[in-house]
This record gives structure tokens, C-alpha cells and sequence, in this order.
């Protein structure tokens, strides 16, 4: 009798070998896991966006836990999540810090909630913003050590920064 499990990936930070070194890393515990998998569209033109961020935490419990890949060229993405941890996980396809895409447009965030891994694809289609704002706060007196804080009111004072558009 044959048979296949898929495992999560494990990453293990933190270490600094030098050239032609080996280190023993201990046993390093791995979890059943599935991927899940898709393609993200532009709305606009139906072309697939390669270069947008794909997250994944799960539902329920271990919010912690974040899984997160890029898509392809060819607007594919696959994230191993493991099933020993939750069956159900929340997608988020083009959260701010990863909505540029390869065509160099910014694309809106767009989730999905307790998706059921399975091996069907979960497919996204987002819409091009027109608009982005970027920038630094800085305090004005940032040179000579000033802090940011609220700018008026009762709150005058309290560490805070206040963006109005």
C-alpha cells in the first residue's frame, strides 16, 4: 500500500554558519498541511498580476500564526498552511505593504474569512486604486530629539500622530 502526506513548511531563523560549517539543528517537529492555491486578476484588464502579497492567518486560535507568499508572473499563489493548527483560515490578497504589482499599479486589499482548506482555488480580483498617499510623520522638532504627540484639544500632548486628508 502507497500513500503521500503533505507537511507545512518550517522555517528556522536565527543562525549564522560559516562556509563548509554544519550545525545540528535538533529535531525540528513538522505539521500535516495542504496548500492553498489560486490566481489574482486585475478587475480593470482580466491580466493576471504577478508580485502581490498573499497572507493567510487562521481562523480560530493561533492568531499569531501568520503564512504569507508572493504571486508569480502568471498571477499564481500557493500557501502552505498546516491542518494540525485550523482547517479554516482568513485570506487577505494585497494588504498595503504588498499591493504593487508587477504592472505598477497598487491593487485594494481584498479577504476572504474562513476559507476551508481544500484543493479548489481561491481566486481574487482586484480593482486598481487610482490614488495613494505616502509619506513620513515626523515631529517638527525631530532634531533635537521631539516626540510625537497629539496636536490640539484635551488630548493636546499625548504621544500620538494626527493625519487629516
Amino acid at each position: 500500500m502507497e500513500g503521500s502526506q503533505n507537511y507545512a513548511p518550517v522555517v528556522l531563523s536565527g543562525f549564522l554558519l560559516q562556509p563548509g560549517e554544519i550545525k545540528d539543528m535538533g529535531v525540528v517537529g513538522l505539521n500535516q498541511g495542504q496548500s492553498l492555491t489560486g490566481v489574482i486578476r486585475s478587475t480593470a484588464t482580466g491580466a493576471a498580476l504577478g508580485g502581490i502579497k498573499v497572507k493567510a492567518k487562521p481562523t480560530f486560535g493561533y492568531v499569531s500564526m501568520n503564512v504569507e507568499t508572493m504571486t508569480n508572473p502568471s498571477g499564481r499563489y500557493t500557501l502552505w498552511v498546516s491542518t494540525s493548527v485550523s482547517n479554516q483560515f482568513d485570506v487577505t490578497a494585497a494588504p498595503r505593504e504588498g499591493n504593487l504589482a508587477s504592472d505598477g499599479m497598487r491593487y485594494g486589499e481584498r479577504g476572504s474569512r474562513g476559507v476551508m482548506v481544500s484543493t479548489d482555488p481561491l481566486n481574487f480580483d482586484l480593482r486598481p486604486l487610482l490614488y495613494a498617499v505616502t509619506g513620513y510623520v515626523v515631529a517638527a522638532d525631530s532634531d533635537t530629539g521631539g516626540g510625537l504627540s497629539y496636536p490640539f484639544g484635551d488630548k493636546k500632548g499625548y504621544p500620538a500622530a494626527a493625519i487629516f486628508l
